[in-house]
């Protein structure tokens, strides 16, 4: 890599503001002719562009300060290129297992949500009995690893990710021949703890309901939006990203989903699993959304793009999932309403209540796990069999006398 010397030029400190700040410019050209550019605002005050100033030569209020954090970025620039560089050109084997480990994550082809997730997992590896080079890992050290996590607190499901990417990273290593063997045994996975189902029996889902309707008067927003999740059994992502465009008065039809992401939430172009899926629609959902619809129609004509559970004021805007996660929390909690757990329910638990009540109420499987969006029953019965305790005695009701002649033989 070569690097410009850069210049300095002055530029608003926000599109807003009247304040000018030096910012520093420079170009990055790689071995093989491709240049890019680079610039760092120094954040130093100075003084509005005028007529005076000379191309190319900083100087005025602030000039020789802001040269000085621009040269000290830029050498920071040069150094950290070179560690990389050096890091490139070392042996495999003897990278540190975190360095090992993230290029062996270079290697695949991941979404940029996923490549970011890595960063998360990287943090819980960079312990130091993990600092040592890949060649030298061994099971004691992997095993004294994990006990630190645990002694930590990760939690389970973190700790089995984790885990388990160190264990690929080692078995690509084993591929390589840089690894004689791989230290991560399979009886050392961390076992994930299963989540305890927590959907709301009769008793609650009435009180569940009653909370609604008073709370029509105080949030009618998040009492829209639980009300459609206890519905539909919808995820509050999806119903986060539910535009008006994507409901027709025979479905809703689930195109997106707001997912998290660094700094924020963003918008993805597909749900969980892929596939997009259409939850048909019954006259309660339609009230629901028609009442969504009233609030903004008698502001604006044009509704596609409008979002059902945006602010009025920036209605082309989708919500924040953690905000209404958080204020749903507070609601299940001033109104005392447990599920089968008897802990107060996570938004997510009405879509199991959906799902728990569906099928109590004889909707088969199929049909449920089409609704939920799962790829295959075995995934429904799996999380929600032993809502259906009636199923074998209620098929045997039905074949009494289709086989046979119901004496005795």
């Amino acid at each position: 890599m070569r690097y410009s010397q850069g210049n300095l030029r002055k530029r608003k400190k926000s599109k807003s503001s009247d304040v000018y700040v030096w910012e520093g410019m420079l170009y990055v050209t790689d071995d093989e002719g491709n240049r890019k550019q680079k610039s760092f605002v120094t954040g130093v005050i100075c003084d509005a562009p005028s007529d005076k100033d000379k191309r190319g030569v900083p100087s005025g209020r602030g000039a020789r300060q802001a040269a000085q954090l621009f040269a000290a970025w830029r050498e920071q620039l040069i150094e950290a290129d070179k560690a990389a560089e050096a890091l490139r050109m070392a042996p495999a084997a003897s990278l540190a297992v975190t360095d090992y480990v993230q290029r062996y994550w270079d290697t695949r082809d991941v979404t940029p949500e996923t490549r970011e997730h890595y960063g998360y997992l990287l943090k819980h590896m960079q312990r130091p009995v993990l600092n040592v080079p890949m060649g030298e890992l061994d099971t004691a050290r992997v095993r004294e690893w994990l006990a630190t996590l645990r002694k930590e607190g990760l939690g389970q499901s973190m700790l089995n990710k984790t885990y388990n990417q160190l264990m690929y990273a080692c078995r690509w290593a084993v591929e390589n021949g840089d690894l004689e063997r791989n230290p991560c045994l399979k009886r050392d996975t961390p076992k994930r703890s299963k989540h305890e189902l927590n959907p709301l029996d009769d008793v609650n889902v009435d009180k569940l309901k009653a909370a609604l309707v008073s709370m029509q008067s105080t949030d009618p927003k998040l009492a829209d939006l639980a009300d459609l999740a206890l519905n539909t059994g919808m995820r509050i992502g999806e119903l986060c990203a539910l535009t008006f465009g994507d409901v027709d008065a025979d479905a809703i039809h689930i195109r997106n989903v707001v997912v998290r992401s660094k700094g924020g939430c963003r918008l993805k172009p597909s749900p969980k699993n892929g596939d997009r899926r259409d939850v048909p629609q019954n006259a309660t959902t339609r009230a629901i959304i028609e009442r969504r619809r009233a609030v903004f129609a008698a502001h604006m004509d044009e509704l596609s793009g409008v979002y059902l559970f945006a602010d009025l004021a920036t209605p082309t805007k989708f919500p924040s999932p953690s905000y209404l996660g958080k204020a749903w929390s507070a609601a299940m909690k001033t109104a005392g309403i447990v599920g089968v757990a008897s802990v107060k329910p996570r938004f997510h638990d009405l879509r199991d209540t959906f799902a728990t009540q569906a099928l109590v109420n004889g909707i088969d499987v199929v049909t449920v796990a089409s609704i939920l969006g799962h790829r295959d029953t075995s995934t429904t019965l799996r999380h929600y069999a032993r809502w259906m305790p009636n199923a074998n005695a209620s098929a045997m009701e039905k074949m009494d006398g289709v086989v046979g002649d119901g004496e005795d033989s």
